[in-house]
């Protein structure tokens, strides 16, 4: 059994949500989403949710997780996989998405994540 690295943004200042990247997971059987939340800069109440999607027998992305929404530093992250209290079904690619939301949103986020996968 091996693990990949599948995904990483390094902690960073971002001005807007990061547009999905799609990875391959035909072989993983287990996920591990991650995320560093640092600060919040501007806005009202703001807050960053994740989102893992997975993409259907009909090439439409269906949310497989979706974090509560962050409204702090907090570093974090979960288990995705059949066997795991987040049982989810993988299927041949899977991405992950960020949502900034809020009264207003942020002016900027600093976040970073990682998104790990094994057979």
């Amino acid at each position: 059994m091996g693990a990949d690295n599948l995904y990483g943004l390094p902690v960073a200042v971002r001005t807007a949500a990061p547009t999905p990247f799609a990875v391959d997971t035909t072989n993983v059987s287990l996920l591990r989403l991650d995320w560093n939340v640092v600060a919040f800069n501007g806005g009202t109440t703001p807050n960053i949710t994740f989102v893992v999607d997975i993409l259907g027998a009909d090439g439409i992305w269906y949310p497989a997780y979706t974090t509560a929404a962050i409204t702090g530093a907090v570093v974090s992250g979960v288990n995705l996989g059949p066997a795991t209290a987040t049982p989810v079904v993988l299927t041949k690619q899977a991405r992950v998405r960020t949502v900034y939301g809020g009264a207003v949103v942020a002016t900027d986020v600093t976040f970073g994540l990682s998104l790990v996968g094994r057979n």
